[in-house]
């Protein structure tokens, strides 16, 4: 079954970018928020938190942690009092930087060897396969589910 590949993948990839980002004040959990702020500029809790696919309170102590240590602003909206605007600071913004690096290093030396075609199929497959499981996910389960 490819669960179990997909499990593996993810905790060695966790221990590759711990092992490379040991002099960098960010836990494993944090860089997937980190992440999703560079490549969105800002956004409320709530879209960071469906974007991930962590629920709000996860979210939430993370983000406590992560403007703790000078990686993140939180702003309430203006428009939305009951709404906090999230966005990376100056210095997040650099340890993105070596965040990216760390992880394209990953990419290019985990897919050594597979030819970009293969690569291109591989991750197509991926993407389509996460697009379904994020559906399955929140898809109310109706009676027919359990007598498979």
């Amino acid at each position: 079954m490819f669960m179990k590949e997909i499990s593996a993948i993810a905790r060695y990839w966790y221990s590759y970018t711990h092992r490379n980002l040991e002099t960098s004040d960010i836990a494993g959990s944090e860089h997937s928020i980190v992440m999703t702020l560079a490549n969105n500029q800002s956004m409320n809790q709530d879209a960071l938190s469906d974007s991930l696919s962590l629920d709000k309170g996860t979210i939430a102590k993370a983000l406590v942690k992560l403007e703790g240590k000078g990686f993140v602003d939180r702003v309430i909206n203006e428009d939305n009092r009951r709404e906090k605007i999230v966005s990376l600071t100056a210095y997040g913004k650099e340890e993105v930087g070596k965040i990216f690096g760390v992880s394209k290093k990953w990419k290019q030396d985990v897919l050594e060897g597979i030819s970009e075609e293969d690569q291109e199929v591989f991750l197509r497959t991926l993407l389509l396969v996460s697009q379904k499981a994020k559906m399955l996910a929140h898809e109310s389960v109706g009676k027919d589910a359990y007598e498979n």
